[in-house]
């Protein structure tokens, strides 16, 4: 039947799909070589370690800094023109490992009066630190000041991100005034616990989350040991049902 109605047809299917190609292959080439558009972000802005200290966005085109306004959105952020072709977005305030966060360039122009304008890049926040390039690494310790410990290879990093029912434990990738990591435990109640005992829960949690500090992983071979939670600056945040 399909066939019948195509050898019928023919000239005008094989026009329509002709035409059609055509429009694809003049959209491609007025993407690539006459819009002013990004040619890639890094690192990745799905997969960004929640320690990234910034993203680099290249551009096809060569940049000015007229009228250039980028704005984070659960974020803080600062933004630079650092190469020709380069807008720099340094990430300068916490992010929570889960979550993502949006970045929006609201204005951006290049040096030829091409206007790039309301884009939006949602950010990732990964536990894993295998897109932090050795340049940012550099970053993060050269804003640790001498007497500041190493977060990257302090002990607690092979304790942390865990959770239970209980509690989660998570890093925050930053450090004190006197030089103590900062570490968050979130403690999840349950209707159950908020009704009978709200306080009793919250110190049961608090009480098994920092004995996992000291002990490490019951059980587990692999565990690196505790550490002193007196060490850190822990901060709390209680999760109601």
């Amino acid at each position: 039947m399909f066939i019948d109605f195509y050898k019928q047809h023919a000239r005008i299917i094989n026009s329509i799909v002709i035409v059609s190609l055509l429009a694809l292959i003049g959209w491609l080439v007025y993407y690539f070589v006459f819009s002013f558009h990004i040619t890639s972000i890094t690192p990745n802005p799905s997969n960004a370690s929640y320690l990234s200290p910034k993203l680099e966005v290249k551009f096809n085109r060569e940049l000015t800094t007229d009228g250039l306004k980028v704005e984070g959105e659960g974020i803080e952020i600062t933004s630079r023109i650092s190469d020709k072709n380069t807008l720099e977005i340094n990430l300068t305030s916490k992010r929570k490992i889960g979550e993502t966060y949006k970045i929006k360039i609201i204005y951006l122009k290049s040096t030829s009066g091409d206007e790039f304008k309301n884009h939006t890049i949602m950010l990732a926040a990964v536990s894993s630190e295998a897109s932090l390039t050795d340049a940012d690494r550099d970053a993060i310790l050269n804003k640790q000041q001498e007497n500041k410990p190493d977060v990257l290879n302090d002990r607690i990093a092979g304790l942390i991100p865990y959770s239970t029912l209980q509690y989660a434990i998570e890093p925050t990738g930053r450090v004190s005034s006197d030089g103590k990591i900062t570490i968050e435990i979130i403690i999840y109640l349950s209707n159950a616990d908020v009704k009978i005992n709200r306080q009793g829960a919250i110190d049961s949690a608090k009480q098994a989350a920092l004995n996992y500090l000291r002990e490490g992983e019951a059980g587990e071979s692999t565990s690196p040991g505790g550490v002193n939670p007196d060490d850190y600056v822990i901060e709390y945040e209680i999760r109601e049902p």
